[in-house]
C-alpha cells in the first residue's frame, strides 16, 4: 500500500543480509572458501494489547495519553496503516492470529463458543518445529478447561503463565493464575468470584499484568542464546467487566501516575494509566533486548486484538 510508512528498520537488515549470504553461497565459484554461515533466524517478540483502540496511542494521533515507547517503535520500524483485525471480540481475533485463518474457517467465531483441537496448527507449533523456544505469557482465550488438547502447552508453547480463559482475564487481581497446567495461588481476595475466577477483588496485593511481565522478561533472559518466540498477550487495557459499575469503570490499575490530577472522570484517568503502563512494559522488554545484546536480531511486533471498549 502506498500508505505504508517505511522509516529505517535496522532490525530487518539481518534478515536481508542472510538472504544475500545464501545467494553468495549458491553463486561462489569452485575452489573459493565458502562464506560464513548465515545468521540464525530472528527472535520474535509479539506484544498483543487487549481491547486497545487505534486512536489511543501517539502514532495514531493521541495527545492526552503518553505512549513514548510505542511512538519510538513506530518511528524506528514499520507502521501498518491498513491493518485490520478479523473480529470485534477477543476469541475469534486471537484464533485468526494463531492459526492464520479468517473467521469463516477458524474454530471460534465468538468468545468461548469453541476451542482449538490437536489438528489445528498454530504459529507457536510452526516456530517450535523450526527450533524456536516458545512462550505465552498472559491471556490465551482459545481453550475449554475440560479439553487439554486446547491448552497452550498442547498447542506449541514450551512455557505458559497467565489466564487460560478469557473471562478469568477480566480480573486484574485474581486469586490464582496458571503456570502451565498448575494453579498458582495469589494474595488477592475476590469474594464474588465466579467459577472461572472473574470478579472484583477486595484485597489487592498482586497485580496480574506485573506478574506476567516478570515471567515474560525471565523467558527472554533464559533463551537469549537461541531463537525464541515470546507471545506476550497482556490483558492491558481491558475492562474488568464484572467491576464495570465501580468508580474506576472497571479499569483496574495500581496507580494513576501522571493522570492522578487530571480533571477527568476516574474511569478515564484509570484507562489512561493502563495504556501508559502497557507502553512502559513495551519499553522494558526493548531495554532488556538492548542490555542482552540481542536487539538487532529481534523482531518486535506491537498490535491489539480488536477495537476499544466503550468508555462512559
Amino acid at each position: 500500500s502506498s500508505d505504508l510508512i517505511r522509516p529505517r528498520a535496522p532490525h530487518l537488515w539481518g534478515m536481508r543480509l542472510a538472504l544475500l549470504a545464501l545467494a553468495a553461497v549458491a553463486c561462489a565459484p569452485a575452489g573459493r572458501p565458502a562464506p560464513p554461515a548465515p545468521a540464525p533466524p530472528p527472535n520474535i517478540v509479539l506484544l498483543l494489547a487487549d481491547d486497545l483502540g487505534i486512536g489511543e496511542t501517539g502514532p495514531w494521533g493521541q495527545r492526552e495519553i503518553a505512549t513514548p515507547h510505542i511512538d519510538r517503535l513506530a518511528a524506528e520500524g514499520l507502521r501498518f496503516t491498513e491493518f485490520r483485525s478479523s473480529a470485534g471480540v477477543c476469541g475469534p481475533a486471537r484464533c485468526s492470529l494463531m492459526l492464520g485463518k479468517h473467521n469463516g474457517t477458524c474454530r471460534l467465531d465468538d468468545n468461548d463458543n469453541d476451542y482449538l483441537r490437536t489438528a489445528d496448527i498454530t504459529l507457536a507449533e510452526r516456530l517450535h518445529e523450526a527450533g524456536y523456544a516458545t512462550g505465552l505469557f498472559g491471556k490465551w482465550g482459545l481453550s475449554w478447561d475440560g479439553q487439554p488438547e486446547s491448552w497452550p502447552e498442547a498447542q506449541g508453547f514450551d512455557a505458559f503463565f497467565g489466564y487460560r480463559d478469557q473471562v478469568h482475564a477480566h480480573n486484574f487481581y485474581p486469586e490464582w493464575l496458571l503456570d502451565g497446567p498448575d494453579s498458582v495461588r495469589l494474595r488477592n481476595t475476590v469474594p464474588n468470584a465466579n467459577r472461572k475466577g472473574a470478579g472484583r477483588a477486595t484485597v489487592r496485593e498482586e497485580y496480574a499484568p506485573a506478574l506476567i511481565k516478570h515471567r515474560a522478561l525471565d523467558f527472554v533472559r533464559a533463551n537469549r542464546d537461541r531463537p525464541f518466540f515470546l507471545y506476550w498477550a497482556t490483558n492491558l487495557p481491558h475492562i474488568n467487566n464484572e467491576g464495570s459499575r465501580a468508580p474506576d469503570d472497571g479499569y483496574e490499575v495500581p496507580a494513576l501516575g501522571a493522570y492522578a490530577d487530571r480533571a477527568w472522570p476516574l474511569g478515564k484517568r484509570s484507562y489512561a494509566a493502563q495504556v501508559s503502563l502497557l507502553d512502559a512494559h513495551l519499553g522494558e522488554v526493548r531495554a532488556l533486548l538492548d542490555s542482552l545484546g540481542i536487539a538487532e536480531r529481534t523482531l518486535v511486533i506491537f498490535l491489539s486484538d480488536n477495537g476499544a471498549t466503550f468508555l462512559r
